[in-house]
């Protein structure tokens, strides 16, 4: 129950995170399309509706390090992905 505790604390800095990601990225790939700017609070929201949205297989209990790793590690490599498409952009490649 311990874990889970620690888990818990940890979302609302995974949601924020991750609603930074998503405003970002958003920033370097739909802004130049045309469609308005998103704030905080919207990436944060599309965060949620994606999360709801993604088809999940039930998976066994894992230790508390993965769970973590996952809430902010898979969020810095979308970002650093995001930033090497959106400096290919910018050069023009």
């Amino acid at each position: 129950m311990k874990d889970n505790r620690f888990c818990i604390v940890l979302v609302p800095f995974h949601l924020i995170w991750e609603a930074l990601v998503i405003k970002v990225l958003w920033g370097w790939f739909v802004i130049p399309l045309g469609v308005p700017a998103i704030g905080l609070a919207q990436a944060g929201g599309l965060s949620v509706l994606v999360t709801l949205a993604a088809v999940r297989s039930v998976q066994s209990p894992r230790a508390k390090e993965d769970i973590v790793a996952e809430m902010f590690l898979m969020p810095l490599v979308a970002l650093a992905f995001g930033w090497v498409f959106h400096l290919a952009m910018v050069i023009g490649a």
